[in-house]
């Protein structure tokens, strides 16, 4: 098993092509700014990202894990999150996709797009128990 390990890591960093920082923000019911690194493979990429919702009451942190291709001026993605809620010591997980539209600027790639969101239930007393309502995402973000 270490092995195998080893060798689906040396691909992966043989593969990698470039590693990219972006921030944005998603609006989803809530104000969500993030932070994300940009993995890029010959195939896909891979974004590992890390945000935070102010609440009232508390603080909700949202990281999440997603796979893009770059198509064009297009980038397509999805992936997974969690919220996090740090008041209940509760977590929604949420399986998202979208697509967005690229243009670059003096400074970085913008991307403007959006996202549907789906909860995911699971077992556990941390996860939450998640009714089957779409999550509409509005996204926008600055890859530099």
């Amino acid at each position: 098993m270490k092995i195998i390990c080893v060798f689906l890591v040396l691909i992966l960093a043989v593969s990698m092509i470039g590693v990219d920082f972006s921030v944005g923000v998603k609006i989803h019911g809530h104000f969500e700014p993030f932070a994300a690194v940009n993995f890029d493979t010959w195939l896909l990429g891979f974004q590992v990202k890390a945000g935070v919702i102010f609440a009232t009451d508390s603080i909700v942190l949202v990281p999440g894990f997603y796979l893009y291709k770059d198509i064009a001026s297009w980038r397509v993605h999805g992936g997974v999150e969690g919220l996090i809620h740090l008041g209940e010591m509760e977590c929604l997980m949420l399986a998202g996709a979208g697509a967005s539209y690229g243009f670059k600027t003096d400074f970085g790639r913008v991307l403007v797009g959006g996202e549907l969101g789906l909860p995911i239930s699971l077992p556990g007393d941390f996860f939450v128990d998640a009714t089957m309502k779409l999550v509409p995402t509005f996204l926008i973000q600055l890859e530099f």
